[in-house]
């Protein structure tokens, strides 16, 4: 359309063919990267985890920044975690009973 009528505006032009300006401009789709994990990090995390089977992912984060030095984020203990398929069943919460007055 630009190299019919160079003259005329995008934005006239999409007023005109009654067309969103944003289809004008496709993005290409962007693949994501599969994260990646630090090996020395999931090691230690899955001695810790032998050690310790019970714990969630916020007290092993806290194991790891303390006892062995590593500054890590919380969320990166998570994600491998989660990758792995290391996370600890949450419990469900049953309803408990309303008190009678």
């Amino acid at each position: 359309m630009k190299a019919t009528f160079p003259d005329i505006s995008e934005r006239q032009t999409c007023r005109v063919l009654r067309v969103a300006g944003s289809t004008l401009h496709r993005t290409a789709a962007r693949k994501e990267a599969p994260p990646t994990l630090a090996e020395p990090v999931v090691m230690k995390l899955h001695t810790l985890i032998q050690e310790y089977p019970t714990y969630g992912y916020r007290r092993l984060w806290a194991l790891l920044r303390s006892r062995e030095g590593l500054a890590i984020n919380r969320k990166a203990v998570y994600r491998a975690l989660r990758i792995k398929q290391w996370l600890v069943h949450q419990r469900t919460r049953t309803p408990r009973p309303w008190a009678q007055r």
